[in-house]
């Protein structure tokens, strides 16, 4: 495991879980750790929060209205996601509840826990180098650590190949880049 972004990850342990917010399907949570430091992270493969044993939150509820759990009637952008993490945000601006205890397991499995009784389990799910999680600080040029950790922007790139595409933002060509996708087996690109 890189021991970097495994650093990061146990960085969360005594933190302050703030909020659980979404950007399109992409999870996110958000902590302030003991030196008031804001740290993300965001979640695009499967997750789940679960509170005493009970599934609360799951990455899959962004695809499915209010009215899908209910029956109310719903403007279709009001998912069961939404609603969960409104009701858990007003909780957590309460109770300011501390990370216990955080875990990097195989294959980038995450594990955050935070009394009273809640675990966020991640479990990265694609076998290629596409980005699957990231944990960084809200900070003025902080460093985004990835799972895999071959995607990291600014550490762990293998060395440009002759000729080939460069992101210019960090002069590597293994950046995940709007323009050009590189990927250890296939790269598309738009011209």
């Amino acid at each position: 495991m890189d021991a970097t972004w495994t650093a990061e990850v146990l960085a969360l342990y005594d933190a302050v879980v703030t909020a659980v917010h979404r950007a399109g399907a992409t999870g996110s949570f958000t902590f302030e750790d003991p030196a008031g430091t804001v740290v993300a992270l965001h979640l695009q493969c499967p997750f789940r929060l679960l509170w005493d044993g009970v599934l609360a939150i799951g990455s899959h509820d962004v695809h499915h209205t209010r009215q899908d759990l209910t029956g109310e009637e719903s403007d279709g952008l009001d998912t069961v996601y939404d609603q969960r993490t409104g009701t858990l945000n007003a909780a957590l601006l309460t109770a300011r509840p501390r990370v216990t205890g955080a875990s990097v397991g195989e294959a980038g499995a995450l594990s955050v826990t935070w009394e009273p009784g809640f675990r966020l389990e991640v479990f990265p799910d694609c076998s290629g180098h596409i980005e699957m999680w990231r944990t960084f600080r809200l900070a003025d040029g902080a460093r985004h650590y990835t799972y895999p950790a071959r995607l990291d922007q600014r550490e762990g790139c293998a060395p440009t190949p002759a000729g080939a595409p460069v992101h210019t933002a960090t002069g590597t060509s293994c950046d995940v880049d709007p323009d050009t996708i590189r990927l250890p087996w296939v790269e598309y690109g738009r011209t």
